[in-house]
């Protein structure tokens, strides 16, 4: 099962530390969910009307959660893909231990350049856009991409009070979020991307900080199974390992009494857009 995955011995501690955050997150196997998790898996599912006859799409699926506990919820199939092979290979992993039925095809591959024989009744970004460095230009490519009658399946973070900019270039520095992504960040900035399409479901929610302890707890399961998965037992990676990811989901954890969160159910009809004949709200 992981006969594909990078040999044991060129996994070092300063290898661990020259990871970007996409490669990192895919080597280590973290399950890069949506906000809310499960919970919005199922509004997404439910209000988009997804069922077995559903052909989604994931862009910058990571290790391909959205796309495969939507596939186990509702029978879809479909494609996902990732710029980062590390990804892709965990997403592949994820499907083959954890829901080896499902029809999900996980590939690495440009979002900008990837194209589809078939076109899709739903495409999930989550919060994804906003790691491209031209979220509107992603946005049509999407568009492009869908049966009419089709959804956008989103869920973006938006600002409720002002980040500290130490902040603000820390998340950047980590992340890899680009930094004009964070002077668009308003609820109404964040709309614009979304609003010429129909707007069938809008929840916004708030975000609740998690206990270092609780925070402890995630990081070691996730650290524990990549150990398992990659055969590592050596405790100095092992620390960096885990020093990494909690100091990655503390800067996040960090962020969260600044923003909420959509959770986004779009829907395209080339009868209606790009024009809107409704009110927004």
């Amino acid at each position: 099962m992981v006969s594909h995955m990078i040999k044991k011995e060129n996994i070092t501690s300063a290898y661990i530390q020259k990871l970007s955050y996409p490669d990192f997150i895919g080597f280590i196997n973290q399950w890069n969910t949506v906000p809310g998790s499960y919970s919005t898996i199922s509004k997404l599912a439910i209000f988009s009307k997804m069922t077995k006859s559903s052909n989604i799409l994931e862009v910058a699926c990571t290790t391909g959660f959205s796309s495969r506990e939507l596939a186990v919820a509702t029978g879809c199939s479909g494609v996902a893909f990732d710029l980062s092979e590390n990804s892709i290979k965990m997403a592949n992993y994820n499907k083959e231990k954890y829901a080896s039925n499902i029809e999900i095809s996980y590939k690495v591959a440009n979002g900008y350049s990837f194209e589809s024989l078939k076109k899709f009744t739903h495409i999930v970004v989550g919060g994804g856009l906003a790691f491209f460095s031209n979220p509107e230009r992603m946005l049509i490519r999407c568009i492009e991409m869908l049966k009419d009658g089709g959804y956008i399946l989103a869920t973006p973070y938006y600002q409720i009070n002002q980040m500290p900019q130490k902040l603000v270039k820390r998340t950047h520095s980590a992340l890899g979020i680009p930094l004009n992504a964070f002077t668009k960040f308003s609820y109404k900035d964040m709309m614009k991307l979304y609003n010429k399409l129909e707007i069938v479901f809008e929840e916004r929610n708030k975000l609740v900080q998690e206990t270092d302890e609780e925070l402890a707890y995630y990081c070691k399961s996730v650290i524990d199974r990549a150990c398992q998965i990659h055969k590592i037992n050596n405790k100095e990676v092992y620390e960096v390992m885990y020093n990494k990811l909690f100091s990655i989901r503390k800067l996040i954890n960090e962020g969260r009494p600044y923003q909420e969160y959509c959770v986004l159910v779009l829907r395209y009809r080339k009868s209606v857009y790009p024009s809107r004949f409704t009110p927004l709200f």
